[in-house]
């Protein structure tokens, strides 16, 4: 009788190689010695936006499925590969544009976790955050440039694709990223989902735990920083949002319980054909990546309530005090 367990590793040792593979055409594309990254033309680039977690995952594998949709490690051939964040998976990216080359810590929350829910906070923030009236040259040809890149090594046409990227350090960068980006009309998703069903999760899932971040704060000062992070990556978005082209907020909920629809609308918004086969459903066929599974099909209407019935009368308190406008602003209750 065969092994299981040893069927699963094979298949993580597949997956891997073609990773591998994948990831390479980015440097090494046959397609590097006859096509000139000035003569592609970026068009309408869609930048998914939010915080880790709030669901920007699932819709980003939607898109991914669409023939006309690239992202920094594939195309629809690839759509369940989760390197999807320029900000995490393509090392040549500026470094202010990016978690993984950008080596500026805070000392109090140091984490080599990407950062995870720690870049936003009040005290860190000014660390990532981009000035845009300092925005240069020099680093605007350096991100076109890698999206060029990608365009390049990913697109079935270059003349016809459409780069869409869910880096959620973007998320309080949109001004900066749309000066830089402006000639090619760029729009930004902003993804909310629930503070009460997201907050004490982050908490336990990795603010308190050992092998994660395992900071040495108290539980409610952890709690207290996770809704600081919360509230200022959305903040900032809707503050830029407001002076930017083509930004939209959208409510991960209303995915849930729709996704059809959602994803319709999200496609009329931002001029992609719709094709009901980007809507997870029954017997749609994985490619040999296959990660992050669960966030595909099928997908729980009710995702948030076992958080929101984790919470205790106190943290209910200091999540409403600390996110209470953004909360009525998004339509939100813990009901």
């Amino acid at each position: 009788m065969p092994d299981i367990k040893d069927d699963k590793r094979m298949n993580r040792i597949i997956g891997r190689f073609f990773s591998a593979y994948r990831s390479s055409k980015y440097y090494f594309s046959h397609r590097n010695l006859h096509i000139r990254l000035r003569s592609i033309n970026v068009d309408r680039p869609i930048f998914i936006l939010g915080v880790q977690g709030g669901g920007l995952t699932i819709i980003a594998k939607a898109l991914q499925r669409h023939k006309e949709v690239i992202f920094c490690k594939g195309n629809n051939v690839h759509w369940d590969a989760a390197e999807n964040e320029m900000q995490n998976y393509i090392f040549d990216m500026p470094e202010e544009l990016s978690l993984f080359n950008n080596m500026k810590f805070n000392d109090k929350y140091k984490t080599t976790l990407f950062r995870y829910w720690t870049y936003a906070l009040d005290e860190t923030i000014n660390l990532y955050r981009l000035n845009p009236d300092n925005i240069d040259y020099d680093l605007r040809e350096k991100f076109v440039r890698v999206i060029n890149k990608i365009i390049r090594s990913y697109a079935h046409d270059i003349r016809s694709c459409r780069f869409v990227d869910k880096s959620q350090l973007f998320t309080i960068n949109v001004l900066p990223i749309y000066r830089m980006l402006k000639e090619f009309n760029p729009y930004f998703i902003l993804v909310t989902r629930n503070p009460y069903a997201m907050c004490k999760r982050v908490v336990d899932k990795y603010y308190e735990n050992p092998i994660e971040h395992n900071f040495s704060f108290s539980h409610e000062t952890n709690l207290c920083l996770c809704c600081q992070h919360w509230r200022n990556s959305y903040t900032y978005a809707i503050e830029d949002g407001k002076v930017v082209e083509n930004f939209k907020i959208v409510r991960f909920e209303d995915f849930l319980i729709s996704p059809h629809d959602f994803l319709k609308d999200l496609c009329d918004y931002v001029g992609l054909d719709f094709d009901t086969r980007i809507v997870p459903g029954p017997n749609q066929n994985s490619s040999v990546y296959c990660q992050l599974k669960s966030r595909w099909y099928p997908v729980k209407a009710d995702a948030n309530n076992k958080y929101i019935q984790q919470l205790t009368k106190d943290e209910i308190v200091i999540i409403k005090s600390k996110c209470d406008d953004l909360i009525k602003q998004f339509g939100y209750d813990i009901v």
